[in-house]
Formats: structure tokens, sequence, C-alpha cells
């Protein structure tokens, strides 16, 4: 594997188990947004469409990873939980999907780092936009604590 999104999705298969029957790809992973692909074939309901635990899951890793590499960027130490999440679904995803997601804000990525370093435990928003065939099928909000070890 040579690049760093290649590297990454090695390390995702790995890390959260349930990626590996995903289908899925990283296609950016940096610490201003990181966006995953998935397979629609391997995600699908009886319904023919993406199943929403499939929509969901994709997203917290794509959030989860964009908060990991920026955490790693910035030298930050600590483990990440998922503290609340609500997703919003738009259309039924007909197609591979993917998920982008992207911080809530600078200001809230400040507060975070200065509530870490004061509390050495914070919170941050993510936000994520799931799209299939140029359309909107979800959105996805994350609050995600992180806990210095």
């Amino acid at each position: 594997m040579n690049t760093k999104e290649e590297r990454y999705e090695k390390y995702l298969l790995d890390f959260i188990p349930i990626t590996q029957s995903m289908d899925f790809s990283v296609l950016e992973y940096s610490s201003r947004q990181t966006t995953i692909k998935a397979g629609f074939e391997a995600n699908k309901s009886k319904k023919d469409f993406a199943f929403g635990g499939s929509i969901v899951s994709l997203c917290l890793a794509s959030a989860w990873s964009l908060l990991k590499c920026r955490m790693d960027e910035e030298g930050i130490d600590g483990v990440i939980v998922i503290n609340k999440q609500d997703t919003k679904f738009r259309l039924p995803v007909t197609s591979d999907f993917v998920a982008t997601s992207r911080f809530l804000s600078e200001e809230n990525w400040e507060r975070f780092k200065e509530m870490l370093d004061r509390m050495r435990r914070g919170r941050v928003t993510i936000e994520s936009d799931v799209y299939f065939s140029d359309q909107l099928g979800a959105t996805f909000n994350g609050v995600f604590a992180v806990v210095k070890e």
C-alpha cells in the first residue's frame, strides 16, 4: 500500500471489524475532511436500498477517522468514543455511497482542545453528508468525546 488513504484503509479494516464486510475504501484522509466509500451490493437490504445501519456505520468510521487524523497531526493522545449521534435519512440509497466528514467549525475544534488541556477530556462535533449518484442520501451529526490517556 502506497498512499496515506490505502494505509489508513488497512488500519480501519483491522481496528473496526464491521468495515470488513462493507466493501469500503478510503478516498480522502486528511485533518480537514475525510471521505469513505461503501459498495451498495455489500450493504443493501431486502428492499434493494442501503441498510440504514451501514449508512450510520460509514458515517461513524469517516467521522472517527477525521478526528483521529487531526489528533495525530496535532500530537494529541486520547481515547475516542462516540458520545451521541443523529442521522437523518433523506432518500433511499440505491447505489455505492460515500460519507464525507468535516468538523462543525474551527471554533468548535479550539474549544475541544482547551477542554482537553484543562480537564483531560473534551467533546467535538463532526458532520457528515452521505451521497450516492450525486444525491444527498443522509446527514449525520456526531459528538465525539476524547479522554486523555
